[in-house]
């Protein structure tokens, strides 16, 4: 009996090792979704914002040296050019607009990976900042669902105006697995809030079955800073500003500051 439990624990650790191996050379193919290629590095509004070979693309909207400039890091199956055509308000009421292709995701070069996702929205930010002269307390980083990884990386280490999360997650295995199960855990949301020293707006919808709003809940709790929680009641995954309102949004986004006061 001894030996049929010893050898039923052996396989229980091989199969708990094997599963977190497999987790660790799988996780970006499970994480990122990139669609096809929609546009060229000539579709208007289009940059590249590299220092280098490897293009980083970008897209900008608005007159980025008068008020404030929105920095937006987008979702899974998303690139730039859904970021414009649903973000086209914010710069039709004065507000500029910014957004960055992860590697792999539209024209920008390279494969997916978590470190990917940072290193270019990082260097939007610093394209901004250094060579556009935006002050970074100008700046509002807003990301949505996958975006919220790299748009918190980047406002707890670099000077920012406000972050306005939208649906999402403590951290990206966990929308999965509910609770840490995995040595690989991408996008950190929870253990990096806490370093964020702006103004946080969390958004998230009542009926998201992709990323549960108890999410946004629990990390809304994690914040330090000043905080204000928005639970869009009826909204899902995809249609928070729909749920929300482009006006109530805009609100938000121009009245931050004041709102958490």
């Amino acid at each position: 009996m001894k030996l049929f439990q010893k050898r039923d624990v052996s396989i229980v650790v091989i199969a708990a090792v094997a599963v977190q191996i497999l987790a660790f050379c799988l996780i970006d193919r499970i994480m990122f979704q990139p669609g096809e290629i929609r546009y060229t590095m000539y579709f208007p509004g289009v940059i590249d914002v590299s220092t280098n070979e490897a293009t980083v693309a970008a897209f900008v909207a608005g007159n980025l040296q008068k008020g404030k400039v929105i920095l937006y890091c987008h979702g899974n199956a998303e690139d730039i050019l859904d970021s414009s055509s649903r973000f086209v308000f914010l710069s039709e009421h004065g507000c500029a607009f910014s957004a960055v292709d992860y590697p792999g995701y539209g024209c920008s070069a390279g494969r997916p990976s978590e470190s990917g996702c940072y290193g270019n929205v990082t260097r939007l930010y610093n394209w901004l900042v250094d060579e556009q002269k935006v002050s970074p307390t100008n700046i509002i980083v807003i990301g949505f669902s996958i975006g919220t990884g790299p748009a918190v990386e980047l406002a707890s280490k670099r000077n920012v105006g406000a972050l306005i999360l939208m649906a999402p997650f403590l951290s990206a295995p966990r929308v999965m697995t509910h609770i840490r199960l995995l040595l690989c855990d991408p996008f950190q949301n929870e253990r990096k809030i806490c370093n964020v020293r702006c103004p946080c707006v969390i958004i998230h919808g009542t009926k998201d079955t992709v990323i549960p709003v108890s999410h946004g809940m629990q990390l809304y709790e994690s914040v330090k800073a000043p905080k204000k929680l928005v639970k869009v009641v009826g909204a899902g995954h995809n249609d928070l500003i729909d749920m929300l309102g482009e006006d109530a949004f805009m609100g938000l986004v121009m009245n931050v500051e004041d709102l958490i006061k």
